[in-house]
Parts: structure tokens; C-alpha cells; sequence
């Protein structure tokens, strides 16, 4: 049935096949209304619609791709432990900033690139979704055909 549903691109929370599914989904959730404070206020369908985009954008990637991800989530669970001994969903606002500027910060152009590429995906599972385009003036034009 899982295996149904992502190939239809209807991939569910309660899919452990997706990217974001548990922990990982906990993380990112966190992420998101770190990077996006509009995110605080999406509603429970829009959260799902959310992580929705995001899977089936990443399932669309090469698996390398997606380890790379992971491994940046890791990451950033591990720096969230080193610092104050939780998961990055369950420290503060400023402890989570705190976090997050240590990769945007970092000297390692691999780690900025990386949190350039969270930053991104917040961004697009936020603004991606139609049912947000009202509440940002975001209006959809058509393309001129020549």
C-alpha cells in the first residue's frame, strides 16, 4: 500500500518510507518555523501539505542526494546534542537559532552550502503551497507563448 502511495505521489505522515517521517520530521518541522516564521502559523493540513512537497520532491532526487540531506540533518541533531543535550525540535528559539548560525556561519563551505539547501527546502514547503499564495499577495502568471 506505502509503495502504491508513493508512486502516486500521495506519500502519508505515517509513511516510514518517506523522508520525513518521525524524528526527522520533527526536525524539519522546527527548521521550517525557524527559517520561516510564517510556518508557526500554517494549519494542520498545511504542515501535512508541507512535508507532502518536500517528499515528493525528494523522491524524485538521486539517492545521494537524499543521503547528503540526511547526513545534514544528522548534523544538526548532533550540534543541537553538543549544545545543550536535546533534539533540535526541543530547544528553545534562540538555542535552535543558536544552532543554525553555526552552519550558516561556518568556515566550512560545505556546511554553509548544506544549510543553504534546508534554508531552500523550508522555504519552497512553505511558499510552495497554493492555499499560502493569498496570505503573500503571491499571484501565478501565465507564461507568454511566442
Amino acid at each position: 500500500m506505502f509503495l502504491e502511495q508513493i508512486r502516486n505521489g500521495i506519500a502519508t505522515d505515517e509513511d516510514p518510507n518517506a523522508f520525513l517521517y518521525g524524528r526527522r520530521a520533527d526536525c524539519f518541522e522546527a527548521l521550517q518555523q525557524c527559517l520561516v516564521p510564517m510556518a508557526r502559523h500554517l494549519t494542520p493540513d498545511q504542515k501535512r501539505e508541507s512535508r507532502q512537497l518536500i517528499n515528493r520532491m525528494l523522491r524524485r532526487q538521486p539517492a545521494k542526494q537524499r543521503l547528503k540531506l540526511r547526513l545534514f540533518f544528522l548534523l544538526i541533531e548532533a550540534r543541537s546534542f553538543l549544545k545543550a543535550g536535546r533534539s533540535f525540535h526541543q530547544l528553545s528559539d534562540e538555542q535552535q537559532c543558536q544552532v543554525l548560525r553555526t552552519f550558516f556561519d561556518s568556515s566550512v563551505d560545505l556546511l554553509r552550502k548544506g544549510f543553504g539547501g534546508v534554508n531552500t527546502l523550508a522555504k519552497m514547503s512553505v511558499y510552495g503551497q497554493e492555499s499560502v499564495h493569498t496570505s503573500i499577495h503571491y499571484q501565478l502568471r501565465e507564461l507568454k507563448r511566442d
